[in-house]
């Protein structure tokens, strides 16, 4: 029997998001597997046994022990961020606030306790504790998901977004005010730099290396300079549960959906460019349009449009089965224009037999086929027409549908992904 201490940096149940949801699907990999897990997770507070017992009964295995780790004070992490990430620039941002020296002293007791097989690390912000822990007899996996240097330069690109992201939810007002403000150019120019360091450093010292793109894979290795002999990093396409086609008589016959976080920078950029550049045109030549949009975190800037078109946006804010609004609609749009990695999102529309309409921002790292798979526009004269053309042809529709359906069959089986993540953890020998 193995042992694996995995470490997350947030409990990712119930799912709110994509990072959630490929968390969930890893530790469900587990399943059936002789080991002994040991999860750990940081957050604002600790989760109540129920919701511990729920995320185990959905992934099907009993943990040996959950340990919960509190982010650090607001000191603290002012104290990290100023002498670690601006003067001695030798840890990002990401990476000050979720370092704690307790936190550090805890893991290095529970690994001489446990001596596990395989230690799982989830992205900079946890992969920091191992960065310096060295024992032969213990594999050492860094899961970046995305190359996130990449993201702070489309932020730059697009800085009137919040660039703390998800995260602002965990600090004060006032900090989230100063840093979107005077210093945001200044911090996202710093972060970028650091992260890229950091990402680099941290794939020097881990086993393995795991990122959701084959694109970003390979640019991994280019950084690493072990493009043709570095056999750490491996890409790993996320699962999608597949479906049959649904009925399409249910459907609103002219109806549009998006999906996500709409706190998060490049959702929020999305919507704002798709509501001032595509979304009057569409009501214009087809007045009885319904736009409906899934997810919670909408901005005051995000909810006026529902008060623009009262008949036509629907917010749903977060709900437990976002399929029940997907399934009503004839068309997702996914207008994409900055950020990294695989798109949950559009895997999970083409996985309902959906036609996508997307950027090529949006369609990254897929091996989709533009015109059979999905639709990729950039421009928005082009994404209206596409998204026109479905909506006013079924056969098209089912055609794209269909065809999305089957490549998420080929590409994102659970089974073989699962075999491909055992692998890379040297647990189906």
């Amino acid at each position: 029997m193995k042992t694996i201490l995995f470490l997350a940096s947030r409990f990712p149940y119930p799912v709110t998001n994509g990072r959630d949801k490929t968390l969930v699907e890893y530790l469900s990999f587990f399943k059936g597997q002789d080991v002994n897990l040991i999860f750990c997770y940081f957050g604002k507070e600790r989760v109540e046994s129920k919701q511990i017992n729920s995320l185990q009964e959905h992934i099907g295995i009993n943990f040996q022990e959950v340990i919960f780790f509190p982010l650090p004070k607001l000191k603290n992490v002012i104290g990290s961020v100023v002498l670690r990430s601006f003067l001695l620039q030798n840890i990002s941002m990401q990476e000050s606030l979720y370092y704690s020296q307790k936190v550090q002293a805890e893991l290095e007791n529970l690994t001489k306790y446990y001596k596990p097989d395989v230690i799982f690390c989830d992205m900079l912000r946890t992969a920091q504790y191992f960065s310096n822990y060295q024992d032969s007899n213990t594999l050492k996996i860094f899961d970046m998901d995305d190359i996130l240097s990449a993201r702070y330069k489309y932020l730059l690109q697009h800085s009137d977004n919040n660039i703390l992201g998800n995260f602002s939810n965990n600090l004060p007002k006032f900090i989230n005010t100063l840093a979107n403000s005077v210093l945001k150019k200044l911090i996202l120019n710093l972060e970028a730099k650091l992260v890229k360091k950091r990402e680099i450093i941290l794939a020097n010292t881990f086993d393995k290396v795991i990122l959701v793109s084959p694109i970003e894979a390979d640019k991994l290795n280019h950084y690493l300079d072990c493009a043709h002999k570095c056999k750490k990093v491996h890409a790993l396409y996320p699962s999608v549960n597949v479906r049959s086609l649904p009925d399409t008589s249910v459907k609103d016959q002219y109806s549009i959906s998006f999906m996500g976080l709409l706190n998060v920078p490049h959702n929020q950029y999305a919507l704002i460019k798709f509501f001032e550049e595509i979304f009057p045109n569409l009501v214009s030549r087809i007045p009885q349009i319904k736009f409906y949009i899934i997810g919670g975190g909408a901005s005051r800037e995000l909810l006026q449009y529902e008060k623009v078109y009262p008949n036509n946006v629907v917010f749903t804010g977060y709900v437990d089965d976002y399929t029940v609004y997907l399934l009503k609609t004839k068309v997702f749009v996914a207008p994409i224009y900055f950020g990294t990695g695989i798109k949950l999102k559009i895997l999970d529309a083409m996985s309902l037999g959906l036609p996508v309409v997307t950027t090529k921002i949006g369609a990254e790292g897929l091996m989709v086929r533009n015109n059979i798979d999905i639709f990729i526009r950039d421009d928005s004269i082009s994404f209206i027409n596409a998204v026109i053309d479905l909506l006013n042809s079924e056969r098209l529709a089912n055609e794209i549908g269909s065809n999305a359906l089957n490549y998420v069959r080929k590409h994102h089986d659970y089974n073989k992904l699962r075999e491909q993540f055992l692998g890379i953890l040297e647990l189906n020998r």
